[in-house]
């Protein structure tokens, strides 16, 4: 196929017509280098017929309000479409392998059963839902992350706009949806986040988890293996413990509270009401400077190290 400019060849080769066009969205950082290498393959509105007739990529992969199903991507595929509300589709990765990073920037997105060879990178992301593996690291700034996959660690800023040095975006105390959402997940390094709501349901992450400024946490039945430390939270905070009213609406507590497990355990600064229940901490539980006394239920935590602080 040829599009107007005559240099698009879809069946297997290069699309330099439309590159230009998704590079001026993406910005160039995060465009696949080389315009004209063969090994570039462009999906937009006027490609994506022919686009779908390949199960193997050589190259990147753009995606420009595109999806894939089924594919191998040996390269790195770039994800990038506005929100449904401002014109734009839902696009989704489907059974896709993909050797190098997935970049997913000013988009909604749906990551399904997908095997990532390196990264996913979020660039001013909107909203990612993510299953299957990530060999790397989920890392950036997107306003949610639903997740139940096997990652190497997870390292992001929830929110989508900044408004200045002192702003934290995500962590306005009605912005409800925005945050980190992950159930029956595993991580297999750190969690690091910022701002945004912070619920970890079933999930074992195997590196420590840190918390700065979050507008709520919610920590149930969830093993993590090093330092659990939540500071700054503006909204309240429940570690071990899942009540109907915690969550999306679609989590269903069974009655069956199992126990949350911590290396140890960190509260500090903290705004809002702070519980600490159905938990087991190996190592110190240290709270410091938070605005109301902390709440630990003796009969469902122990504690193997020191208590200090407000905890003691």
């Amino acid at each position: 196929m040829t599009t107007s400019g005559g240099d698009v060849d879809m069946r297997g080769r290069r699309a330099v017509g439309v590159l230009g066009t998704a590079a001026a969205i993406l910005g160039a950082a995060a465009v696949p280098a080389g315009a004209s290498d063969p090994g570039v393959f462009v999906c937009n509105a006027e490609t994506w017929q022919e686009f779908r007739t390949r199960t193997t990529y050589p190259g990147d992969v753009l995606l420009d309000g595109c999806g894939l199903s089924g594919v191998h991507v040996q390269g790195d595929v770039h994800v990038t479409a506005p929100p449904p509300e401002f014109g734009g589709d839902w696009p989704e990765l489907s059974d896709v392998r993909v050797d190098g990073d997935v970049v997913v920037r000013d988009a909604i997105v749906e990551l399904t059963d997908v095997t990532v060879g390196g990264d996913v990178l979020l660039v001013s992301a909107n909203e990612v839902v993510l299953t299957g593996r990530v060999d790397g690291r989920v890392r950036g700034t997107t306003g949610t992350l639903w997740s139940a996959a096997d990652v190497g660690g997870i390292d992001v800023r929830f929110g989508l706009h900044d408004r200045g040095r002192d702003f934290l975006p995500g962590a306005a105390l009605d912005d409800e949806d925005g945050g980190l959402q992950l159930r029956e997940a595993h991580v297999r390094g750190a969690v690091t986040t910022r701002g945004g709501a912070v619920t970890l349901a079933e999930t074992v992450v195997d590196g420590p988890l840190t918390s700065s400024s979050p507008t709520g946490m919610v920590l149930a039945e969830t093993a993590v293996g090093g330092a659990v430390t939540v500071r700054d939270a503006y909204g309240r905070v429940v570690l071990g413990g899942l009540r109907r009213s915690d969550g999306p609406w679609h989590w269903i507590d069974d009655g069956q509270q199992r126990q949350s497990s911590y290396g140890s355990l960190t509260l500090e600064r903290n705004l809002g009401r702070v519980e600490v229940e159905h938990a087991d901490v190996a190592g110190d539980l240290a709270c410091v400077g938070n605005a109301l006394p902390v709440l630990v239920d003796p009969a469902t935590t122990t504690v193997g190290g020191a208590r200090t602080g407000q905890c003691t």
